[in-house]
């Protein structure tokens, strides 16, 4: 897939800010092909026994959704056909802010820190069908 030169920095800036975060996951990892471009490889579980997914990365936007996708499993859990567990609202939400909080590495700027947790709100508006007013 190709990419624009400024897709594909935005995908290397989000590959690059949640890097340890995706080196730690047990059941999936993001890879470049030149031929696809950037796709995420999962298995429902760590032991990599299960069946896996291959999804193919379009931009930005994708890659960020995915990996709050995969936060969220984290944090919610999922069930056995894969809808998420969601919690109480405000247990829920505080408990995926505080992981995505501690997904962004320390050395990143206030205003970079602040871009993803608001991109992480509005990932949770658009997944519970709130309204998003910023």
């Amino acid at each position: 897939m190709r990419y624009s030169g400024s897709e594909r920095a935005k995908i290397r800036e989000i590959i690059n800010t949640f890097g340890d975060y995706i080196k730690a996951a047990k059941n999936f990892d993001i890879i470049h092909s030149r031929k696809f471009g950037y796709i995420k490889i999962s298995f429902a579980d760590a032991s990599l026994d299960s069946s896996g997914t291959v999804q193919l990365i379009l931009d930005s936007e994708d890659m960020l959704e995915l990996l709050f996708f995969e936060i969220l499993a984290d944090t919610q859990g999922t069930s056995i056909d894969g809808e998420y567990l969601l919690q109480p609202v405000d247990e829920g939400r505080e408990r995926f802010i505080r992981a995505v909080h501690k997904a962004l590495p320390e050395t990143l700027n206030f205003e970079e820190r602040e871009k993803y947790l608001v991109s992480a709100e509005r990932f949770l508006m658009g997944i519970s069908g709130e309204r998003c007013n910023y």
